[in-house]
Order: C-alpha cells, then sequence, then structure tokens
C-alpha cells in the first residue's frame, strides 16, 4: 500500500516538475445547439404569453486563451469567446392566434479553464497523442437582438421586439485529444457540453406603424449544447 502511495506521489511530483510555462490558444468550433425551454409564462402583449418550438441554429464560432501549462498533466487558461445563432420560438396567448418569433443570440464568455492530460499519467503511453478533460465556469453577456414578430397566417411582421441582454453563468465539460506538431506547437481537438443560460429579450415591442407598447420579457434558457472544436496552441 505505502509502494502504491509513493509510486503515485512520485508520478505528480514528476510530472509537476515538467513546467511548459506561457502558451497562448485560438479555437473555431461548432456549436450543435439543444432546442432551449421557455422560461416564463408572462411574456409578450398583456404579459401572458409562453413559448414552444424553441430553436437555436448552429454557428461556427471563435474562442481565444492565454494559460500556463504546470505540468504534462496540468494546465489552465483564462478564455474568450464569442458566440452567434439564429432563434425562433412560437408565442403562445390565451385567446389569441399563436405568433412566430425570429431573431439573433450573441454570447460573450469569459471563462477559466482547467484541463487534466493523460500524458502527466503515462507519458509512453501517451506520447504521439495526448487526451485530456476540460472543466470550465464562468461568466457570459448573452444578447437577443433582431427580433421580430409576425403572424403565424399571413407572415406579416406584427412588431419588433426590444433587444435585450443579461449576464449568466456559463460552464462547461470536455473531453479533447492533442497532437504536438513541434515541441512548441500543437495541434488539437475536443467536444465539450457548453451551458450558456437565459437569454432575454426587452421589454417594448414597436408595431409597423411605430407604436410601442410595453410587454413582458420574452425568455428563453438554453439547453446545454455540444461544441466541437480545433485547436491550436503555442507555448513559449
Amino acid at each position: 500500500m505505502k509502494i502504491a502511495i509513493l509510486s503515485a506521489l512520485t508520478i505528480l511530483i514528476s510530472g509537476t516538475a515538467q513546467a511548459e510555462g506561457i502558451y497562448i490558444e485560438g479555437s473555431v468550433f461548432s456549436l450543435r445547439s439543444q432546442d432551449g425551454k421557455s422560461a416564463t409564462s408572462t411574456s409578450g402583449l398583456y404579459s401572458s404569453g409562453t413559448q414552444k418550438n424553441i430553436s437555436f441554429g448552429a454557428d461556427t464560432n471563435v474562442s481565444i486563451a492565454v494559460g500556463y501549462q504546470f505540468s504534462n498533466w496540468l494546465r489552465a487558461d483564462l478564455s474568450y469567446s464569442q458566440f452567434a445563432s439564429n432563434l425562433s420560438w412560437q408565442g403562445s396567448f390565451p385567446g389569441f392566434s399563436d405568433t412566430n418569433f425570429t431573431g439573433k443570440t450573441q454570447s460573450r464568455a469569459l471563462m477559466t479553464n482547467l484541463h487534466l492530460h493523460g500524458k502527466g499519467i503515462n507519458p509512453d503511453l501517451f506520447k504521439t497523442i495526448d487526451p485530456f478533460v476540460t472543466i470550465g465556469v464562468g461568466f457570459s453577456q448573452n444578447k437577443i437582438s433582431n427580433t421580430i414578430e409576425a403572424s403565424q397566417n399571413s407572415g406579416d411582421t406584427l412588431g419588433n421586439i426590444a433587444d435585450g441582454s443579461s449576464t449568466r453563468v456559463v460552464y462547461k465539460l470536455g473531453i479533447g485529444a492533442g497532437y504536438a506538431v513541434t515541441p512548441h506547437w500543437t495541434l488539437a481537438c475536443s467536444a465539450d457540453m457548453i451551458y450558456l443560460g437565459r437569454f432575454q429579450t426587452g421589454n417594448t415591442r414597436t408595431t409597423p406603424g411605430g407604436a410601442i407598447t410595453p410587454i413582458g420579457n420574452w425568455q428563453v434558457d438554453r439547453k446545454p449544447s455540444l461544441m466541437l472544436s480545433i485547436d491550436t496552441r503555442y507555448s513559449f
């Protein structure tokens, strides 16, 4: 038992001694979104609307990170990511016909991430391909803009909904694998489940004639989404 514990400590200590220093990383990723769910029942005109058939589109996005490689098995970084997607839903009102909504969402996320690498546990086994696990948490500014409400029957525009934004907690959990092209340059691919949280519109509606009416905010919780990325990392 003592031998096993000493062996484990030896692996961690030896890994820690092999610090690699500062790195920068750029990523291009596609967010494969799940549908959202309604977060309110007091939206729209008369503050009585609920949402259904909520759908987020999939778009290509970018991220940049600056971090430190502590050892073969541990690195940490601070990342900034931008997400953009189309959003649509149907509004349902008691006693009235349903209406269609389309808009655009944008998220700007600042996250702290930890990456645990297989190479630090078994350098020989993972000499060429180095798998890793990622855990990240941070904050995201979520915005809905360019939201249009249209008649479900005729397709005519009924109003433009004011833009809205809010700051939410964001977190992710994922796996990936890297290949060292050179001692300083690594290419990697990863798959993460990321939760961006709630999106909400403003609280006014402008008709085609220019009349502005107060409404209840439309609010959507975006379900955890699959983020597939290609990463390039340079260590100094």
